[in-house]
């Protein structure tokens, strides 16, 4: 879809994927898919690199990207969102006694968010939080990496947002002794209670993205009022230019 990969289509398979890299002792890298990451890297040669050849796993997070798949014939069935499945990893952590290492968010959010996991999530092993924006304290990525190797975590969240995020797992993951890495975005921000996620009947009407610009018209104006045109005509561009028939099954997906 515009030139990248969408490789998952049920957060069971990430799960299944985290654990078999921890058992092996083999890293993997896992990222995701919404509108507003495919616009963020259209075009940019280096980013569909990393995307393509350089992650092991990206699913479609965001129900644009499910919803544009309906002309390549319904390979995805639904969105898969850490937003909304994070207990279930979390779970998973607990039980079978896995470690997560938070990257991201300022300091007041990662203090809401301990609270949080402290009430909710009282037996998850979290080896640590890091200020994402740590440069602000003249701390350097190769520190960074260092603490969070000291740390020895199985799993490492990193929300930075894109395409930061990204190029920050390209290139340190050689450095990084963990087995999984991998991209959460906003995360932190929403078990932190600072973002809200919309009622259930909102996702069903697919009006998630105008909840969220309803609460935050300045910041995301450019993420929904002028990106959700842009990917719809990126989508169509590339579905007639490619001139795919409907409804037809994709032959190459894993």
């Amino acid at each position: 879809m515009l030139g990248i990969k969408i490789n998952i289509q049920r957060f069971q398979q990430l799960l299944d994927r985290t654990q078999e890299a921890i058992k092996n002792g083999k890293q993997i890298k896992i990222a995701y898919a919404n509108p507003h990451v495919l616009n963020s890297i259209y075009g940019s040669k280096e980013m569909t690199y990393i995307f393509n050849h350089f992650f092991d796993c990206i699913y479609p997070d965001g129900i644009g990207v499910v919803l544009a798949d309906k002309l390549w014939g319904k390979f995805l069935e639904r969105r898969v969102t850490l937003s909304d499945s994070y207990s279930q990893l979390f779970d998973f952590c607990i039980h079978q006694e896995y470690s997560i290492y938070f990257l991201g968010g300022k300091r007041k959010t990662i203090d809401k968010a301990k609270v949080f996991l402290q009430e909710h999530f009282p037996r998850l092993k979290v080896a640590g939080f890091m200020n994402g924006f740590y440069f602000e304290e003249n701390m350097t990525d190769e520190e960074i990496v260092r603490i969070i190797n000291e740390a020895a975590p199985h799993i490492l969240l990193v929300g930075l947002g894109t395409p930061r995020q990204e190029k920050w797992i390209y290139h340190h993951a050689r450095d990084l002794r963990i087995p999984v890495l991998w991209t959460c975005g906003s995360l932190l921000s929403i078990i932190s209670g600072e973002r809200k996620r919309p009622p259930r009947w909102i996702k069903k009407l697919y009006l998630e993205w105008l909840s969220r610009w309803i609460n935050e018209p300045l910041r995301l104006f450019n993420r929904y009022i002028v990106g959700n045109p842009k990917f719809a005509y990126r989508i169509l561009k590339e579905y007639f230019h490619q001139g795919l028939p409907r409804n037809s099954k994709h032959s190459n997906h894993s």
